[in-house]
């Protein structure tokens, strides 16, 4: 390739630009094609020139105005100086995988929008700590916002700040899932089918006429309640710890927050939000119940997922699976630390989603065997068998003789002697 002498001042003051520039460069692999990456590198370099032309009219403003101290206003540029670090860690944190469950909340493990929202939430929270209803609004509006980007990472985040999504939410929450599904079925050709679309399918299918209320985002979280309850063929029933008479401020959070959380895990196992569940069952009340009922739920979307994608059925049945090994996981812990109150947690009755039983009859009822042959299981069936008493074989072989013995006396009554 030739190039002409202009040609090549001009690549070369180009080049020196970029040189001069390098710290401004971000380079994306686009055989790679991970958007989580791109947004990570776009998101440092756009932090890293913000803060670098914040800093130089800082250093400006204080040549302009010797002795005055001017500060840039920190909203203008969406800009938080809890995420302020030095050259080396950023470069080294750029290197590192994309974690689904950082601790730490980062422009790396977030989306560019998600970042600097939430550098204004947490500047704009302190701000409107006097208005409780904007605060609150702005709260689950970025939680919203996470559930239907399906940032794990960012949900954690928020839910650690006691952040609960109202009713109104959780129906925008159907509906925004919903309008999603549909905007990546229309993209694709006929008789092929996304899996979002499949989940769509699966909840008018199985949900019958409350599946539009669903698809509608009206009273969607009753209406998902409702399904439940037709799935498993159970009678509706009240939740005693969500529509219990609520006096205090302490009560009123608390069934607020269990509210939420019990919607926000039915949305997700209805869209087979695998890692979203995860951390929403770690924060219900009755765990153990929950994990029963929601390895059932999957288990019934799972067969009627079958019907139209094999592969889409194969991964809601994986995630029943995972939920029924938290059930076990959990009975062994809490027979290591007190076997009596397992016991009494088995045999406890319970209620979510307004499907009442008691967690040992469920598990018999839909034939979930690991959890019956569960050595916890096994031990409070012994307790209930014999009431307490150590079994003893000897005594039950003699107990069947002597019920034989007074039948057979009984028979000879009867037949006369000559």
């Amino acid at each position: 390739m030739n190039l002409g002498e202009n040609e090549t001042d001009e690549l070369t003051e180009s080049l020196t630009f970029i040189k001069r520039k390098a710290n401004y460069v971000g380079v994306f692999d686009l055989q790679n094609k991970d958007g989580e990456q791109f947004s990570a590198i776009v998101g440092e370099l756009v932090h890293r020139t913000w803060s670098s032309e914040r800093a130089s009219k800082e250093k400006d403003s204080s040549k302009d105005h010797a002795g005055n101290c001017t500060t840039v206003n920190a909203s203008s540029y969406c800009i938080s100086t809890r995420w302020a670090r030095d050259e080396i860690r950023w470069r080294r944190a750029k290197t590192l995988p994309t974690s689904w469950f950082s601790s730490f909340t980062s422009p790396f493990s977030l989306p560019l929008d998600f970042f600097f929202g939430f550098s204004e939430y947490l500047e704009s929270r302190e701000s409107h700590s006097e208005n409780p209803e904007l605060k609150e609004k702005l709260d689950e509006t970025l939680l919203l916002l996470a559930l239907t980007s399906n940032r794990t990472d960012y949900i954690e985040t928020l839910l650690d700040l006691n952040i609960s999504l109202s009713e109104e939410n959780i129906n925008n929450l159907y509906r925004i899932s919903i309008k999603k599904e549909g905007k990546r079925s229309s993209m694709i050709k006929k008789h092929q089918y996304e899996k979002d679309s499949v989940f769509q399918w699966i909840i008018t299918d199985i949900g019958g006429q409350h599946s539009k209320y669903l698809i509608e985002g009206t009273a969607a979280h009753l209406h998902a309640q409702k399904i439940v309850k037709n799935m498993l063929q159970y009678k509706e029933t009240v939740d005693p710890r969500l529509e219990a008479a609520c006096y205090s401020k302490r009560r009123k959070a608390y069934i607020k927050r269990q509210f939420s959380l019990q919607s926000i895990l039915l949305w997700s196992l209805f869209f087979n939000k695998v890692n979203i569940s995860t951390m929403i069952w770690k924060r219900v009340a009755n765990q153990l119940y929950t994990g029963l009922v929601g390895t059932v739920i999957l288990q019934k979307l799972s067969e009627v997922a079958r019907l139209k994608d094999e592969l889409i059925a194969d991964e809601i049945s994986d995630h029943s699976v995972i939920f029924k090994k938290r059930v076990c996981n959990m009975m062994d812990t809490l027979s290591k630390k007190n076997k009596e109150d397992t016991f009494t947690i088995l045999d406890s009755l319970e209620t979510v989603w307004k499907i009442q039983s008691k967690p040992i009859f469920f598990a018999y009822e839909f034939q979930l065997y690991d959890v019956i042959a569960h050595p916890t299981s096994v031990a409070w069936m012994n307790q209930k068998w014999y009431n307490g008493l150590i079994p003893n074989w000897k005594r039950f072989i003699w107990n069947i003789k002597v019920l034989c013995l007074l039948h057979a006396v009984r028979y000879l009554d009867i037949i006369p002697v000559n």
